[in-house]
Order: C-alpha cells, then structure tokens, then sequence
C-alpha cells in the first residue's frame, strides 16, 4: 500500500508545522519526504490533504513545490522584517474583528477587473456583517510572473505601475513582500499566513485575511473549507466551475461572489499587447546637496574623520546614484555651506522664517511632511512640527512681514502646508530658495543626509503605529527611492542594497564604535520601534538590513 504523507516524514496526523519542520531534519531527503514536507507543513493544504488524502485535489487547490530550505524558514516567517504599508484605518476597538482582503497574481497590469473584484468582494463581505477596513494586491514573485505570456519589467517596475492605478482606491495597498523580499516563489496560502501574522503583530491583533480570486481559480477555495475566509467573485469564462463549486464548497468561510459587471472578462494577457516603458524620465537632472559635516557632527569621531566620512560617502553615493538612473539623466553636487552664505549676503537686513535648519533667520521653524511606512506612493499623509506644534511656532512670531527661506521646491507640498498654517499677523513678502534652478530641464533634488542612517535631520518622517514619529533612510524596505527620489524602479532594490553597502562601509571602519544612543531622537525612535537597543552599533544595524535584502535578491 502507497504510504500517506504523514508515514513518508513519521509524522502524526496532528503534527504542527514546527513538529513537521524538525522531523524532516532527521529522515531522508528525496522528492518523496520532501513533496510530504511541503503540503503538510502548509495548514490549508495539509487541511485538504487530511480531509481527501488526495495529492491531485491539492494541487487543482494551487499548491507548487516551492525551491525554499529548512536553513530559510526562520527568514521566511521572520515577521520583525518590516515591508508592508498597514491599512489607513486607525483607533480600532480592543474587540473590533478587522477583516482585511488579499489577492495574489502578476497584475501585468491591474486592470478594471481586477480592481471590481476586490470591491465585489468588500461589498459581499459588509453585507454578511463584516468590517473590511483595507485590501492589498500583492504581485508574486518574478520567477512566477515571468512565465506569463508578454510580460515584461521588474518587480520594482510592477509595483511602480501597480501603485499608480491605486492612487484613486486609497483602502486598497501594494504588498510588496512576496515579489520582493523573497528569493523565489512561495504558494498563496504563505502569503494569506505571514500577512495575516504581520497584521495581528503590528495592526490589529484580531485581523483576518480574506483571500480573494476569481473562478478561473475556483479550485482554491478547497483551501478554505476548515480555516481562513475565501472569496471567489464570478468571471467570464470560468461560470460553469463557478456554480459548481459554490454548490459543493459554498459556506459562511466559502463566500462565491456573482459578477454581472462588464468587468467580468477583463483579461491582463489581453491587455499586454505592447511595451510600454514606465522607467525612463529622460533628460533629468539631479541635484546632490552636500551639507557637509553639520550633518554627521553628533557622531563621537574626530573632525578630521567626520570630514572623511562624510566626503567618501558623497563621492561613492554620487558613483552609485549614476548606476541608478536613465542614462540621459544628469548629476551636479550643490553645496549647502556655499547656498546659505549667498543667502546670508542677499537678504542681510531683512527680516526672515527659514524652513532650512542650515540658514538661521529671525524665527526658524521645523516643519517635516509626513509619510507612510513602507508605502510605496510618495503621498505625505500629514506634517510634523518637531518639539513644537507647528501653531505653536508661528503664532510666536512677532507680526509683521517676512521673507521665508527654504532649501528648495521640489514639489511645493511643505509650502502649501506652511502657507496653510500660517496665523494673519504673519505675512510673506517673498520666498528665497537655496535651490532654485532657472532652467526649464525637469529635476530631482536629493539631500545626502537622506541616505545616511544617523544624519542629523536625515531621512524621511513617518508616523509609526503607535503614532510617534520618526525618521527613516531613503531605502528599502521603508522608503520607495522611486517614489521619493525619482530611481529608476527597476534599480530600487539594487540602490538600497548599495547604499546600505555603503552606510555599512562607514560605520564598521569608524576609529571607534559608532551606536544607536549616539544618533538623533528621531532615529532612535525608529530604530527602537524596530527593536534595536540603545548599545546596538550602527554597523550591525546596517548589516541586518543589508543581509535581509541580498537574502532577497532576484
């Protein structure tokens, strides 16, 4: 008689996947333990298997043998890794139930479909009671999505795309863990489990991940007969199997969503007829500024090494900037010292505000747009005043009229939060920026500091969960360099990773160890919120991210 799964490892039926996982350890490797090692030590299809013990059900449900071994699990289920955004909803109940959706797939290109699907299902879900708070698109791994018929890019380039049709659709996220923080594919019931952990650790610890697929893929639902919540939302194509399986499977966890909607047939292959390029911004230029050692002065080094530090850092982050942009694009270095004193000299006299920490004006105020963690739009989401409420700033301004000094206007956006703040006795004459180019050739203006873990008033501001705030490197996984630095998309990763490099680089060859109590508040605020100590050194921080994203690397 052929031996079940459970008799190939030595297994009891009732073995949990850490059980099954040290068992394996000890029994012989060959494609027979290992196919019983997968399934079973995946709940939803050990759950299918326990109940047909029929391997050809399994594999209909969307099972894959995935290339993982023993040595990467503790690095698979690793949840203190963050990558992905949380959903926008805050103040929960304690007793609140969160549901939140999933879909998995190439999305080579999300279309109108795929987008009705999530909201057929939200709608579905609401009207059984339920509370959907947000959903995510989650793009597998390239190793899957390149077996598919005409498509083309990188990850980093998917998300890029992906994210730009979900500007509209503020509930629903990217997911960018399974396409790029993971060396090869993994099953979608991995992904349901390790998002739905990543969620009840630093979401809400009651929150349930609703899968949600079409019928093309009706077979899955055998997944979620005895655990999880599956949505099945009806397509053209797929109708017959579709009212099959509802009428076998359908159940309270097993919802079949019909779809009447013009969208039912929406196909991505068909929409894949042709390149597109969404990487190229041609003829940019970048500007670098340098502020010099003002930004790394905080660490406990001599000058002569701070000034060391902070001009090889200049010069290779500059090398790597290079590999990281169209080939058109350009680079020049502005230095920051060299702006504020031409500052200095042009409006002596003049009564200023400065937005600038470098340029001391009359009344200096601290004022930082805010951004999402891990999200991988670059759309602030507030502001934030420093020590000081931002009210609180201006209102302690001596009326009159002023002319406000900022480092540049990239975007305008913490102008117009500025202007929008600004109390009636304080008025603006005019506004001088350090940074002010005079042609019309389209830009990007990048501060050194943003990139080095530790700069004083380096890095981006976020709002963690727990609602301080904090700041965080121009890097992967936190920070979207595409997003916020205009790198190419399909360099992200690489960028991060050389940059990370780098930061390592310095830190390790320091005269003497450089810590985390030696960096700024805000710093430390994120770093702690990670759960690094006060007495980590900056290198071991460094190197964990580093190891993480090459763990990573396609």
């Amino acid at each position: 008689m052929k031996k079940t799964l459970w008799e190939q490892i030595g297994v009891p039926k009732n073995a949990t996947r850490q059980h099954i996982d040290k068992t394996y350890l000890s029994v012989p490797h060959n494609p027979a333990t290992r196919l019983a090692w997968k399934v079973l030590r995946d709940d939803f299809y050990r759950d299918i298997y326990a109940k047909y013990e029929d391997l050809a059900i399994v594999k209909k449900a969307g099972f894959l043998e995935d290339n993982f071994e023993l040595q990467d699990i503790s690095l698979l289920q690793d949840m203190t890794f963050r990558t992905t955004p949380l959903p926008l909803i805050k103040n929960l109940p304690k007793n609140a139930h969160p549901i939140v959706l999933l879909s998995t797939g190439g999305f080579c290109p999300l279309h109108e479909g795929h987008l009705q699907m999530m909201y057929l299902a939200k709608a579905a879900l609401e009207s059984a009671g339920k509370q959907v708070v947000g959903g995510y698109f989650s793009i597998s791994h390239p190793s899957y999505v390149n077996t598919k018929t005409n498509v083309h890019g990188t990850p980093g380039s998917w998300l890029y795309d992906l994210q730009k049709h979900l500007t509209s659709h503020p509930w629903l996220l990217a997911d960018p863990w399974e396409s790029c923080y993971v060396p090869s594919f993994v099953n979608f019931t991995e992904v349901i489990t390790r998002l739905q952990r990543y969620l009840r650790a630093y979401f809400h610890p009651n929150t349930q991940v609703a899968y949600v697929f079409g019928s093309d893929n009706a077979w899955f639902m055998y997944c979620f007969e005895k655990r999880g919540l599956g949505v099945c939302v009806e397509r053209t194509g797929s109708r017959e199997l579709f009212k099959q399986l509802k009428a076998k499977l359908g159940s309270e966890r097993c919802l079949f969503v019909p779809n009447n909607t013009p969208h039912a047939a929406a196909n991505s292959t068909a929409l894949r007829t042709s390149v597109t390029n969404i990487e190229s911004e041609g003829a940019l230029h970048y500007y670098v500024r340098n502020e010099g050692t003002p930004s790394v002065e905080h660490f406990p080094l001599s000058s002569k090494e701070l000034v060391q530090i902070q001009q090889y850092f200049a010069n290779e982050f500059i090398r790597i900037l290079k590999s990281s942009i169209d080939e058109k694009a350009t680079i020049s270095t502005v230095f920051a010292k060299q702006q504020v004193e031409q500052a200095k000299q042009l409006l002596k006299g003049k009564k200023t505000i400065s937005l600038d920490h470098l340029f001391i004006a009359d009344y200096n105020v601290s004022l930082s747009r805010v951004f999402r963690l891990c999200a991988t739009n670059g759309f602030p989401s507030g502001y934030f005043g420093g020590k000081s409420p931002l009210t609180e700033q201006l209102n302690a301004i001596v009326p009159g009229k002023y002319i406000l000094v900022d480092d540049d206007r990239a975007t305008g956006g913490t102008l117009k939060m500025f202007y929008q703040a600004l109390p009636t006795h304080v008025s603006i004459s005019k506004v001088h920026l350090l940074i002010n180019p005079q042609n019309t050739i389209p830009h990007e203006i990048l501060d050194l500091r943003d990139f080095l873990l530790g700069a004083q008033y380096g890095g981006l501001c976020v709002q963690l969960p727990n609602g301080k705030y904090a700041r965080t490197p121009y890097l992967l996984p936190y920070v979207s360099p595409s997003a916020r630095s205009t790198i190419l998309p399909s360099q992200e990763l690489s960028f991060s990773k050389q940059v990370w490099q780098l930061n390592y680089q310095i830190f390790s060859q320091t005269s003497c160890p450089v810590c985390m109590r030696n960096l700024p508040s805000e710093t430390n605020t994120f770093l702690s919120y990670l759960g690094f100590s006060m007495n980590e050194t900056v290198a071991k921080i460094c190197q964990y991210h580093l190891d993480r994203l090459s763990w990573a690397g396609h």
